[in-house]
């Protein structure tokens, strides 16, 4: 993609003053009011908790009303194709962009330029995807050598305050002057957001603060209904006679794959519980995040199941996770070499005492996916729970999104031990070294899998 092409997205623009008829049921005041409110109350609450990665960006929500109603400006419609293929390339929308709502807002201040380009929601998630473009963005640095535009986006949400408690942020540097950035607002479990309401949300340069922009956007939900898989009450699983666990619902949708469960009531130690899915082709959708409110209702999120599968298969376990925190000695020990980080050339069989073991047999890197060849024997179903390899680059650090990760059986291959790691999106250009994934804890309880039919 050359730089005619970005030129072309950061002079599209779509002036707010062809927004018309914009109502508010809040005054000034008020609007204030629940700012410094959310505020203070981010400030005690530890369970509302945010993800930070990649570019720093910060999330915290609030709330305000609005309502908004659309105008397209001609020079945003045109570019439309080049704004899907631009976020295509970059990883992004390429099963789900006909589910998603062209915006085109943009505002310019203070030699910034912010692009609202999308918008898509499902009842459990709200989406935004933006441009911010400034001449040197990606270049500026403070005396420590660290990028200084880092931003606080803040949604409000009409009468709905505490709908949202997390926040999953996805960016990328595009040049040195523009940054897409991804972010997936999640809701609290307990709550379901209605199928239209008006969302608006406002942008913070940290810790400059030299910038500060408000964008109005109309959310609607209805888009992705139809392409919307929702299972409700599917069953129990009991990983112990004493301890089951309720799965009240499963989705699937266009935004994600999630599963809504109930811990015991007595169960205090919901951080031990985890899950991963399987379906009917052999493929593993790994846990990417979980969350509660009240510690009652929880939702888990996954890597996405792809739109082929039949059946789903929910596997729920139970760890030492809280121990190893409290208590190093409880922590799985591992042999040097399972703690290296090795070069795409080395093939290596990782033994794990008592477990199994996963033999990398064979690596390939073409363009900018990599794929690792595995024989993972598993019997007891003990490592497959998590990504069997971790991808870093050669300054160790992780550099790559969860959405971009593959894990499925190899069907080329006549032994059901083989498996075939999936790494997308990733730098043709970079050097990558691969380690093993060694978890500190060990599963102390396993259910049986309980069976989701799709279709």
């Amino acid at each position: 993609m050359n730089d005619n092409i970005y030129e072309l997205l950061n002079s599209s623009s779509f002036n707010e003053e062809e927004f018309d008829n914009i109502e508010t049921d809040l005054t000034d005041l008020e609007v204030k009011q629940l700012k410094n409110n959310f505020r203070k109350n981010i400030k005690v609450s530890k369970k509302k908790r945010f993800i930070y990665i990649a570019a720093s960006l910060a999330i915290f929500i609030t709330v305000g009303t609005f309502t908004v109603k659309p105008a397209f400006a001609q020079s945003f419609i045109e570019s439309i194709p080049v704004i899907d293929s631009l976020y295509e390339k970059l990883g992004y929308y390429k099963e789900f962009k006909d589910f998603s709502s062209y915006v085109g807002l943009s505002q310019e201040k203070n030699g910034y330029k912010f692009t609202i380009d999308k918008l898509m929601a499902d009842d459990e998630n709200v989406m935004v995807a933006m441009r911010i473009y400034k001449p040197g963005l990606n270049i500026e640095k403070n005396k420590d050598g660290k990028n200084i535009n880092d931003f606080m986006i803040t949604p409000y949400l009409p009468s709905s305050f505490g709908l949202f408690i997390t926040a999953d942020n996805h960016s990328k540097i595009i040049d040195d002057n523009t940054l897409l950035v991804v972010t997936t607002f999640k809701t609290d479990p307990s709550k379901k957001p209605p199928k239209r309401f008006d969302l608006s949300i406002e942008i913070h340069n940290i810790p400059a603060n030299d910038v500060s922009v408000k964008f109005s956007l109309p959310v609607s939900r209805e888009k992705i209904i139809d392409q919307t898989i929702a299972k409700n009450s599917i069953g129990t699983i009991s990983l112990t006679d004493s301890c089951k666990i309720k799965i009240d619902r499963f989705k699937t949708s266009p935004l994600g794959t999630s599963i809504k469960f109930t811990l015991p009531s007595n169960a205090k130690d919901f951080e031990n519980f985890s899950f991963y899915l399987y379906d009917d082709k052999g493929r593993i959708y790994e846990t990417k995040s979980c969350r509660s409110q009240d510690e009652k209702n929880f939702i888990c999120d996954f890597t996405n199941v792809e739109k082929d599968a039949k059946k789903v298969y929910i596997m729920a376990y139970k760890t030492n996770l809280l121990d190893t925190l409290n208590d190093k000695e409880k922590m799985v020990k591992y042999s040097e070499e399972m703690l290296i980080a090795y070069n795409l050339k080395t093939l290596k069989n990782f033994k794990f005492d008592g477990i199994g073991s996963i033999n990398v047999t064979n690596i390939k890197k073409e363009s900018n996916n990599i794929k690792f060849y595995l024989e993972i024997n598993d019997p007891k179903n003990l490592l497959k729970h998590q990504f069997p390899i971790w991808l870093q680059n050669k300054d160790l650090n992780n550099t790559f999104s969860l959405d971009d990760f593959s894990f499925y059986k190899n069907l080329d291959s006549s032994n059901k031990n083989d498996y075939i790691a999936e790494f997308k999106n990733m730098d043709s250009n970079e050097e990558y070294l691969y380690s093993v994934n060694t978890s500190p804890y060990k599963i102390i309880a396993q259910g049986e899998p309980l069976e989701v039919t799709l279709k």
